[in-house]
């Protein structure tokens, strides 16, 4: 059995005191906890709370803030195989029942230490294939999901009205849409792929 996780609101919801006491137990040089606490400072949605996304700092500290969480998953609860990326967070347990309550310990331990609050978690058997960072994953390979596969054909649809009214040049659409179809070329799109090309969509800009 698989859960797919993921925190509300991750990057404003973030506490800046909770983040510094985790600084400080990594770094005891107290003129760059001034630093950090300076930093945090410059920015927050809520009193407190906040980061900015796009930030390099940023980057660090969303991805340090849930670590304790990495620990408390593979070291008190002792899950069988745990994933994550950012506050996307796979669960694995052999049961339902382990899974449920895996994830209650979860939103508890995120509740409590971390201050922060979660999504309705998707739980299903891993033979549907598993839900992470756009992708379906399957034991024989990837799939687009849905919402990316609509992401993919309204940027597509955009770029492909920009370069016809002119908006953007020919160079600008084949370097962009080439980025697009990097993404979608590493899952199983190849009916996807061969479509838009006898459409001539892609094409037209190379």
């Amino acid at each position: 059995m698989v859960s797919k996780i993921d925190a509300c609101k991750y990057f404003d919801s973030i506490s800046h005191d909770v983040l510094l006491r985790q600084q400080s137990r990594l770094f005891k040089d107290p003129q760059l906890l001034v630093y950090f606490r300076n930093l945090l400072d410059t920015y927050s949605v809520s009193p407190g709370r906040g980061l900015p996304i796009g930030n390099l700092t940023s980057q660090y500290f969303a991805n340090h803030y849930l670590a304790v969480a990495d620990h408390f998953l593979k070291e008190q609860l002792r899950l069988p195989a745990m994933l994550r990326y950012m506050d996307d967070v796979l669960m694995f347990e052999n049961s339902l029942q382990e899974l449920r309550f895996a994830i209650d310990c979860y939103r508890r331990y995120l509740s409590e230490e971390l201050q922060l609050e979660i999504h309705p978690p998707v739980v299903n058997r891993t033979k549907f294939g598993v839900p992470f960072l756009g992708y379906v994953v399957y034991g024989h390979g990837l799939r687009l999901n849905r919402r990316s596969k609509l992401r993919f054909d309204s940027k597509l649809e955009e770029l492909t009205s920009k370069q016809k009214s002119g908006a953007i040049g020919e160079q600008e659409y084949a370097s962009r849409v080439t980025c697009l179809m990097a993404f979608v070329r590493k899952a199983s799109t190849e009916g996807l792929r061969r479509h838009i090309m006898n459409n001539g969509m892609y094409l037209q800009g190379l």
